[in-house]
């Protein structure tokens, strides 16, 4: 019904309606699920917004977790890069070790071949220990 379809029922000059009962229950039952519709739309934005929320709270967990993870991998790469140096480093001692040891075992001293033979004792055991074969 429209609005004007209801001034048959209006009480002469006043704010006053006289409905019939069909025409009350119909529209006392369209309130009623009116009302109920609109609870179930606020409980859904209720729910929506706690979504929602919930989302953002993750969202700046996630955030700051991924933070962590970036200042982690950063510390790991000067780390990595420390001991990628600290390695070549050490290489380079081994190879001036092994040569100096191979040096020495070939100089012929007065003690007929005994620094030669520990030169070489130790040049052994060395490349043993490093698994090197230079």
């Amino acid at each position: 019904m429209k609005k004007e379809d209801y001034f048959k029922y209006r009480v002469q000059g006043g704010d006053i309606y006289v409905l019939p009962e069909e025409i009350f229950d119909e529209l006392f039952n369209e309130l009623v699920s009116l009302q109920q519709e609109n609870q179930e739309l606020k409980d859904q934005l209720e729910q929506s917004i706690a979504v929602s929320d919930t989302n953002s709270e993750l969202a700046e967990s996630y955030y700051n977790e991924n933070q962590k993870l970036k200042g982690s991998l950063q510390t790991h790469e000067i780390l990595l890069r420390a001991n990628v140096e600290e390695n070549q480093r050490l290489k380079e001692q081994q190879k001036e070790f092994i040569e100096w040891l191979i040096k020495e075992s070939q100089e012929v001293i007065r003690d007929a071949g005994y620094h030669q033979r520990i030169c070489e004792d130790i040049l052994d055991k060395y490349k043993e220990i490093t698994g090197s074969d230079k």
